[in-house]
């Protein structure tokens, strides 16, 4: 299991982190024999081209001559700002529910 206190450290807060999607779409594989569609989302505080290889990896897990595609958001985010916005976020939903 991965540390999940680690988007909450001191070291990574300073640090930029982008939103990440791999996915395998059924209209871009219509020929593809044995197709299933696939994705893969996450974030990361890794700049995009030092994800190709993680992108390779899910290519090869696909069958032969599936196209794949690399999403990622076109802005990197703060991860101070993102982490404050999702505990505000918590907070008003679990408001709602009193």
């Amino acid at each position: 299991m991965r540390n999940i206190y680690k988007w909450n450290s001191e070291d990574v807060s300073k640090e930029e982190i982008w939103t990440i999607l791999f996915v395998s779409r059924n209209k871009d594989n219509r020929d593809v024999e044995n197709f299933n569609q696939r994705k893969k989302s996450f974030v990361s505080t890794k700049k995009p081209e030092d994800l190709l290889k993680e992108f390779e990896v899910f290519v090869n897990e696909g069958v032969d001559n599936e196209f794949s595609r690399f999403y990622v958001s076109i802005n990197s985010r703060s991860n101070t700002k993102t982490f404050k916005a999702l505990q505000h976020k918590m907070l008003i939903l679990q408001f709602k529910k009193m």
